[in-house]
């Protein structure tokens, strides 16, 4: 089983996490310095931070990428440390996720979301409407989410009739 333990890379900017079976959680001290977070097929990785001193790090991550994570079902308070750097998140194939951080809205610089295949998450945050930047919003293949924001019928569509590009579909 590697470790990253001591290890440091001050220059590296893309970590990519891909069918890691045995990785249960991230290398914060790696994290810090990165812009591009992939993790895809690891099934064990726990996202909750190992301290309990409910700090937030400051990130400067600009995209983040989720794809076939089972064990998340929300996100965990550390992410909010990209709220000013992020322009772009995808999430795919997270079956269990049932919804988004209340304090996803102040991500100011945050200007494409895709979401496929999250069949539990029920609604994006209330104030959805506050991501002045988001410019595609993409939600395929979660039903309750084709529900509420279906362009021009979904009873939550004017929290995000602002976007330029919204593709709201029922399968993926």
């Amino acid at each position: 089983m590697f470790s990253f333990d001591g290890i440091q890379f001050p220059k590296l900017k893309v970590l990519s996490f891909v069918s890691c079976g045995n990785l249960k959680s991230l290398p914060f001290h790696i994290i810090s310095n990165i812009e591009c977070l992939l993790i895809e097929d690891c099934k064990m990785v726990i996202l909750s931070k190992g301290d309990d001193n409910n700090q937030i790090p400051n990130l400067k991550l600009k995209l983040l990428s989720f794809n076939s994570m089972p064990q998340i079902v929300t996100f965990p308070q550390w992410f909010q440390g990209c709220a000013n750097t992020l322009h772009s998140l995808v999430i795919v194939d997270c079956e269990n996720l049932e919804e988004l951080p209340n304090w996803f809205s102040t991500a100011i610089s945050l200007k494409n979301i895709s979401i496929l295949n999250c069949p539990k998450l029920l609604s994006l945050p209330e104030d959805v409407h506050h991501l002045k930047n988001l410019e595609c919003l993409e939600m395929k293949g979660c039903p309750e989410l084709y529900r509420r924001y279906q362009t021009t019928f979904g009873q939550d569509w004017y929290k995000i009739s602002h976007i330029k590009v919204v593709v709201v579909e029922l399968e993926v």
